[in-house]
């Protein structure tokens, strides 16, 4: 929700007068991204405060199906940038970062799922950072 909100204000910000609806019904990159987003708070959720994970191979629980997914989303989100690579190659290359980093947070979580740390707020970052590159089309 906090991701839409931010999205509304800065395309308001950034095309005055454009319908947010109409411009986000044009953007299939940002489709791609909320669509990672609310996975990842989904994920976020399925394992509850102070929960782990755990690792897996193939998802046993309802936790490890959403990580299976979120992870899903995110590879699509890299594919889908890489698709539209000459319009979003600053999106692209934080999208493939940003895997990394959900590796790194995957096992933050694992090790100290009460206080995973500041790899939470880099997480969050990043995603703030790919959506000013995609409206903004930073190149």
């Amino acid at each position: 929700m906090a991701y839409g909100v931010f999205l509304t204000y800065l395309v308001g910000l950034v095309y005055p007068g454009v319908d947010f609806w109409t411009y986000f019904g044009a953007m299939g990159a940002l489709h791609a991204l909320l669509l990672a987003v609310f996975l990842g708070g989904m994920t976020t959720g399925q394992r509850g405060f102070g929960q782990t994970i755990g690792p897996f191979v193939q998802p046993q629980k309802a936790s490890q199906w959403t990580v299976a997914a979120h992870v899903g989303a995110a590879l699509l989100l890299v594919a889908t940038l890489g698709w539209l690579m000459p319009a979003y190659p600053i999106a692209f290359y934080l999208a493939v970062g940003q895997v990394a980093v959900g590796f790194l947070l995957f096992h933050a979580v694992n090790l100290k799922p009460k206080d995973p740390g500041v790899i939470v707020a880099f997480h969050q970052s990043m995603v703030l950072l790919m959506s000013l590159a995609i409206v903004l089309q930073w190149h």
